[in-house]
């Protein structure tokens, strides 16, 4: 999209109208723009920022929000940058539940064996029954020939999960920024490291209707000014295009240092070539242009 959209043009949307508050629309709309320091002055003021100790003590104080959340009957999303990081996100979210969830079962997966029990929210990560990669559903109950019964939390359609067919099935209280594409909620907890970007804050701020808590640990993350470095950090994919222009003009740099240098050798003269493009001469050359021993 990026590139079709630098070769023709797009339509440029400046407000996102999902988020209830304002200043939610106006950090959403710097960090879209690159202006991050501003976004970041308004997410600090509005206390969504938190500082811990370390990064574990971050994760685990995330959990206990989003669950105060869920508590007080707001839909709420967690969110980090790593998949190690949701996992454990994952496993801490199913643990604030216990006791409200029934009968666990543990099941041999694509992401290895997870646990889960009924009334757990599993997330689909392939196109399955009708559904898209990325669809939550609910575990209604377990069969004893291995097959889940789900209910899609986005039209309440009632599947059955066959795991020998589809695998790729996990606990869906945490995702990554790029999987959190598509879930709007109401308050969105995002999990801060050392890989943060701008893209990636981008879309866990715009999942958010109401409110955003972004926190990081001290031992990763050192202070407030190292965060708002990464996420000043442009974490656009580079194209083939891109990868391919960049080749051509080298092999055109290339091919005009040889024409230069071969054009000054028949006119016995020293070649004139431009500094910035730093000429490689043979070794055989010396300072003066000379033949050497």
């Amino acid at each position: 999209m990026r590139g079709l959209a630098e070769e023709h043009g797009a339509l440029d949307f400046h407000n996102m109208r999902r988020a209830n508050e304002e200043w939610l629309r106006e950090v959403a709309t710097d960090l879209r723009a690159g202006v991050v320091s501003r976004a970041f002055d308004v997410l600090r003021e509005k206390g969504a920022v938190r500082e811990h100790r370390t990064h574990d003590q971050a994760r685990s104080a995330l959990v206990r929000s989003w669950a105060e959340a869920r508590r007080a009957g707001k839909s709420a999303l967690l969110v980090a940058s790593r998949n190690d990081d949701v996992r454990a996100m994952n496993e801490l979210a199913r643990e604030t539940g216990r006791g409200r969830t029934g009968e666990e079962r543990v099941y041999a997966k694509d992401f290895g064996e997870r646990s889960f029990g009924i009334g757990d929210v599993l997330v689909g990560r392939e196109r399955a029954h009708g559904g898209v990669s990325g669809d939550l559903y609910t575990l209604g109950g377990h069969r004893d020939d291995g097959r889940l019964e789900l209910v899609r939390l986005r039209d309440e359609k009632r599947v059955v999960w066959d795991l020998h067919e589809h695998r790729a099935i996990d606990p869906g209280y945490a995702t990554t920024s790029y999987r959190s594409q598509r879930r709007p909620v109401d308050s969105v907890f995002a999990l801060a490291s050392s890989a943060e970007a701008r893209r990636g804050l981008y879309v866990d701020v715009t999942r958010a209707r109401e409110d955003v808590t972004i926190a990081y640990g001290k031992d990763e993350v050192q202070d407030f000014g190292e965060l708002l470095v990464g996420a000043q950090r442009d974490n656009g994919k580079m194209m083939v295009r891109d990868v391919v222009r960049a080749v051509n003009m080298r092999i055109e740099r290339e091919e005009e240092r040889k024409r230069q240098r071969n054009l000054a050798f028949e006119q016995g003269q020293k070649p004139k070539i431009d500094r910035g493009q730093e000429p490689k001469f043979d070794r055989g050359h010396g300072r003066g242009g000379g033949m050497g021993r």
